[in-house]
């Protein structure tokens, strides 16, 4: 309901350790504005054929693996959030995905903040579009497209940022 907060926490820090938490199979799970705050930690959320997770409030992800669902192949759509304020994205992993996470900035007009974050194998693994974003120690790694930023319309702060067997890196 409105001002609702939901909060996912697994047991599990390390890679190795993290609970699935979390299963999405339908094109769109859509977390609306009116939820005050999502919060998801030490989580696997494993995606099925074409599903994404679609955030519009704030969103701190911290220490999950966004993964496809065993046997669905490498298409869903990761995360997307619309440039609300409050976007963080801390030591996590997006990987097997045709998008791993888009922020649409252009809606809210806040930037993204990215964090010890890994992007791997996916066809494009970070897509920010309009305004700016922060990435500190991101890694883009075998992805077809590792970052693509689209009509930024102000600067962006990088630092620590590795790009390592993409065909595009940014």
């Amino acid at each position: 309901g409105v001002g609702s907060t939901i909060n996912l926490v697994g047991l599990g820090a390390s890679e190795t350790t993290r609970d699935k938490l979390l299963e999405i199979t339908q094109e769109s799970w859509y977390i609306t504005s009116s939820v005050k705050e999502c919060k998801i930690r030490n989580a696997i959320i494993e995606m099925g054929s074409d599903s994404r997770l679609s955030v519009d409030c704030p969103l701190n992800l911290k220490f999950t693996t966004i993964t496809a669902k065993e046997g669905s192949g490498n298409n869903h759509r990761g995360v997307t959030t619309y440039g609300q304020p409050g976007v963080f994205i801390i030591s996590s992993k997006f990987e097997n995905a045709l998008r791993g996470m888009w922020a649409i900035n252009c809606y809210g007009g806040n930037p993204v903040s990215i964090s010890g974050t890994t992007f791997q194998d996916c066809k494009k693994g970070l897509i920010t579009e309009d305004r700016s974003a922060k990435l500190t120690n991101v890694r883009f790694l075998f992805n077809d497209i590792g970052w693509e930023a689209i009509g930024m319309s102000a600067g962006c702060e990088v630092r620590d940022v590795e790009c390592t067997s993409n065909d595009k890196g940014i």
